[in-house]
């Protein structure tokens, strides 16, 4: 974890994934991302599993 002064910072666990497709379900908070449309929790699942066994993370 890294921590600040008003933000702190860790990484992914699949217990945020919800969460994830919540925020992405939301117009505005997409609005400043590259999605176009939003992520099923399947998808999310998916994208979190590639990310858990790629060598650059």
């Amino acid at each position: 974890m890294i921590p600040g002064d008003r933000i702190r910072l860790r990484p992914v666990e699949r217990e945020d994934l919800p969460r994830f497709v919540a925020w992405f379900a939301d117009p505005a908070v997409r609005a400043n991302l590259a999605l176009y449309k939003p992520m099923s929790l399947a998808q999310e699942e998916r994208w979190f599993d590639a990310n858990l066994a790629s060598s650059d993370t």
